[in-house]
């Protein structure tokens, strides 16, 4: 069986469109875990970025996956963190940055659906000629509290329609997924584009220095399916990190993450502290030095 369901509803916030600000949680946690995100504005909170890594003391560890999530409530100020095997007694370390934009005009949206293999696609309502898709948040899980290898996992929307992947190499594992999203006026954004690339473990790449935000991604392992060590897409200034390996580090996979930068804060609002490097070290990464013009602009 499959549920299907899309809300939208019109923001209004009153604010100069160019003031905006961001916030980041880290830590450690087995299971779920809520944390409060602290100062960030009222508004449309927009994903910057997230990772998450299976911890171990002494050494590197991976684990089939259940369950990821980056769930913002903008009621409540908080952000619900998952990152999980079907034990969900596994120790992983998280990080996301959230932004949040004061627009005078933002639609924002929600969709979930239970009973997908392989992927699902969604048709969207666009309000707009130029309005950009933009992640909130998401879960996606495998159902029935079973977990399993991994080969894909994608977030992304194209031309209206919104794609979601969780699937190993057979393609035949029921999975639900919960995506919130906003549709953005074009007048926050000073451009957008795409990064792409073929890897292993992690990489770096260069990015038009500013604040950004997460459009969507599309990660795939090229030799079937695999345990997860970590996976993320991580910005901050001129920079992005992608992340998506095993223990080992070694297996090719093709990425492509999505991305919009912001038009500077007002006057008076202060800096963004940068992301900085992730921590603790990346115990058995391999790790490619950052790429200069590595990104296609889209406007």
């Amino acid at each position: 069986m499959k549920i299907n369901t899309i809300t939208t509803s019109l923001l209004l916030v009153l604010g100069a469109v160019s003031a905006s600000s961001a916030a980041t949680v880290e830590g450690f946690a087995k299971g779920r875990v809520d944390r409060d995100y602290g100062d960030l504005p009222a508004g449309v909170p927009l994903m910057g970025s997230f990772y998450f890594r299976y911890h171990k003391s002494g050494g590197a560890i991976d684990h089939h996956i259940n369950a990821i999530s980056v769930k913002p409530d903008p009621d409540n100020g908080t952000v619900a963190l998952m990152y999980q095997d079907k034990n969900r007694d596994d120790m992983y370390f998280y990080k996301a940055s959230l932004d949040s934009i004061p627009s005078s005009s933002v639609i924002r949206g929600s969709i979930a659906d239970v009973g997908c293999t392989g992927k699902c696609e969604r048709t969207l309502s666009p309000p707009g000629l130029g309005y950009l898709f933009v992640l909130t948040g998401f879960q996606i899980n495998f159902t029935g509290g079973r977990d399993h290898h991994v080969d894909e996992i994608a977030v992304f929307e194209d031309e209206g329609v919104l794609t979601v992947m969780l699937n190993d190499k057979n393609d035949d594992d029921v999975f639900a997924y919960s995506v919130d999203y906003a549709w953005v006026s074009p007048t926050v954004f000073l451009n957008s584009g795409a990064s792409r690339g073929t890897n292993n473990g992690g990489v770096a790449v260069s990015l038009p220095n500013g604040r950004h935000v997460i459009r969507g991604f599309h990660f795939n392992y090229l030799s079937g399916d695999h345990h997860l060590r970590e996976i993320g897409a991580l910005t901050s200034g001129s920079r992005l990190e992608v992340y998506y390996g095993d223990k080992n580090g070694d297996d090719l996979f093709s990425w492509e993450v999505r991305w919009a930068t912001l038009k500077p804060r007002g006057p008076g609002t202060g800096p963004v502290a940068p992301i900085g490097p992730v921590a603790p070290s990346k115990q058995g990464m391999q790790f490619t030095a950052p790429l200069r013009g590595a990104f296609t602009l889209e406007r």
